[in-house]
């Protein structure tokens, strides 16, 4: 599958993921059988994202090693081509030496044959001078000497000059070889130059094509790395999202188990007329908002526990609730109790059962008459005591309904 259709796929998963999340949130007064086959529908959508982020995951790892693959190429070719140039490069100074030593060897067989040249004007000075003066113990030396070698070797200095004439003509034909075999070497050096020169042209012409082919590919994959990293991110935060939903909807589940059905009235049953609602409200001519509902009844009534739990609150606040109580019913619900006639029942740390009494109706704090103020807190936020799924829709009439 492409890279388009597979990103399109995903897309069309998450969105419909995000569909059925919303649309049931969007449903406060679900049943808890309807919110457990949603919970099931949460888990077989987690349950594909998870399984779609690992194949992400592992094209993602295909992806990498493919790259890995092409880098190690283009590193494969610089290399030799690096080799290449360092060979280029010694070979240059083994010429350029090559260049030097011949050079000095030319200068030696200059002086060598300077030298042979002085030594044979000088024998030839001797025999002229010879015949010139008419030395007859040098002409029979002479004459009777097979050879000039013989010749020499029968005066007096001819032990020397040949000796020296030995020499020369030895470091002569040394050079000379030395000359030879640098030249030899010299010329193998500039053809190997000039060979490995050509393969590195060819080389380069190569590796320069091939540079564009592997960096192009590099290109592609880093594109489509790119890509797949962003859905990687996205699929991860479908999966965070229905992981918070389904903690969510198993708590909403929670507390419907727990409450629905199943709290008690905080007044007895004649009295669940609501004359204030929750929310915002006129009062004394000014705008409030009301964080509860109250709920008109004669003052001494008795006020019991919606539901058990511990008592954290029980004391006077003259500005508001007058005297009141707060129980906490664990998983962040708590109910509020106010404008109790006088001291509350109950003392802070006390466990309570529902229905317990906790205190007399009455009108303390800020109240124009006898009534109990209920307010249902979840999660540290104030909810309307009549949203459906905490008390019986028999709980409350409104005056309007009365």
């Amino acid at each position: 599958m492409s890279l388009k259709k597979f990103s399109t796929l995903l897309l069309c998963i998450y969105f419909s993921i995000m569909t059925i999340m919303f649309s049931s949130f969007n449903s406060n007064a679900s049943t808890i059988e309807e919110d457990k086959d949603t919970l099931d529908q949460y888990q077989d959508a987690y349950n594909n994202a998870k399984s779609q982020r690992q194949q992400i995951q592992q094209q993602l790892n295909n992806l990498e090693g493919s790259k890995a693959t092409v880098l190690d190429e283009k590193n494969s070719l610089e290399y030799e081509i690096g080799y290449l140039i360092s060979e280029i490069d010694a070979l240059r100074v083994l010429i350029e030496s090559y260049d030097t030593e011949i050079e000095k060897l030319n200068v030696q067989i200059e002086q060598l044959e300077t030298n042979i040249s002085t030594y044979v004007s000088l024998i030839s000075d001797i025999i002229r001078y010879t015949y010139m003066e008419g030395d007859a113990s040098l002409i029979e030396i002479l004459l009777s000497s097979e050879s000039l070698g013989d010749f020499l070797s029968n005066i007096d200095f001819s032990s020397y000059m040949i000796e020296y004439n030995d020499k020369l003509l030895t470091d002569l034909q040394s050079t000379v070889d030395s000359v030879e075999h640098s030249k030899a070497e010299y010329e193998n050096a500039i053809l190997k130059y000039q060979e490995l020169t050509d393969e590195n042209t060819d080389l380069k012409e190569e590796y320069e094509q091939k540079k564009v082919e592997l960096d192009a590919k590099i290109a592609e994959l880093n594109q489509n790395i790119y890509q797949y990293r962003n859905l990687y991110e996205k699929q991860k935060q479908a999966e965070s999202d229905i992981t918070k939903a389904i903690s969510d909807l198993q708590k909403q589940i929670k507390e419907k188990e727990i409450y629905i059905g199943a709290w008690a009235r905080p007044l007895p049953y004649s009295f669940k007329r609501i004359s204030s609602d929750w929310g915002t409200r006129v009062y004394n001519g000014r705008s409030e908002f009301h964080n509860g509902v109250d709920m008109p009844a004669p003052q001494g009534t008795p006020i019991s526990a919606v539901q058990s739990g511990t008592v954290i609150i029980a004391t006077r606040n003259d500005l508001s609730y007058g005297w009141y109580v707060v129980i906490d019913h664990g998983g962040g619900v708590s109910t509020l109790y106010g404008h109790m006639m006088s001291q509350p029942l109950v003392n802070v740390g006390d466990k309570v059962l529902k229905g317990a009494v906790i205190g007399l109706v009455g009108s303390t704090g800020k109240s124009s008459g006898p009534h109990l103020h209920l307010g249902l807190m979840i999660d540290g936020a104030w909810i309307n005591p009549e949203t459906p799924g905490y008390f019986d829709s028999s709980s409350f009439v409104k005056d309007a309904d009365a």
